[in-house]
């Protein structure tokens, strides 16, 4: 099987290690998600084959056992019956079965040990996938929050006036507000200075009349 040959491999590898080793991680992190994904695919299809080859060894190995069996029992009976003869055909037929039994044996446990392989590297391949992806997401939030914290540094930035947008809306509001605030003071003058000069001609035209009663 074209994966098994590399089984050790894919086992030993640690994805963890190979991102932190990463100088570039969104990029490290697409290119190990595509290799992987290859990798799971060709597993699923020659695990599919190597089903289909394992019943198909257990099966034969069944069958070859079965028939061992009742040559054997074949040869019981004829032996019970004082059929010696017969006896001996069957026990000759059954033992020319067993280096069958063993070829087909082997050959089964063979198709299970590379089908237990198979689902090992597929266990192992979408966990590396799932952390990739996980990884993967988390590296969006990071850039998606750099992004953010950027467009607000330019805010900041000289050439906003050292201010950001909230503080340039609250300095237009305050000045706005003094604005007004001084437009209505110079309004109010003239009234309140017009008062004054009643008010001092009203003490002095009293004066006179005091100075008399004196």
């Amino acid at each position: 099987m074209g994966i098994l040959s590399r089984f050790k491999t894919i086992m030993a590898s640690n994805v963890n290690v190979l991102m932190d080793k990463a100088e570039d991680p969104e990029k490290t992190v697409e290119e190990l998600m595509r290799g992987l994904r290859l990798d799971l695919g060709t597993v699923r299809a020659e695990a599919a084959a190597l089903q289909a080859g394992e019943q198909r060894a257990k099966r034969a190995l069944e069958e070859c056992r079965a028939e061992i069996r009742k040559l054997a029992a074949y040869a019981e009976k004829s032996q019970e019956m004082g059929n010696s003869m017969d006896a001996g055909l069957f026990v000759d037929k059954r033992d020319a079965l067993l280096p069958k039994e063993t070829e087909l044996e082997d050959r089964y446990r063979e198709a299970a040990g590379q089908a237990a392989s198979l689902k090992e590297l597929e266990e192992k391949l979408s966990s590396d996938i799932s952390r990739l992806e996980a990884r993967q997401a988390e590296l969006k939030e990071r850039m998606a929050a750099a992004s953010t914290q950027q467009k607000l540094n330019a805010l900041d930035a000289p050439g906003h006036g050292g201010k950001s947008a909230i503080q340039a809306a609250e300095d237009k509001i305050n000045s706005a507000y003094y604005e007004a605030k001084a437009l209505a003071e110079l309004r109010a003058d003239p009234k309140e200075k017009l008062e004054r000069e009643l008010a001092e001609l009203d003490r002095v035209s009293k004066r006179p009349e005091e100075e008399g009663k004196a």
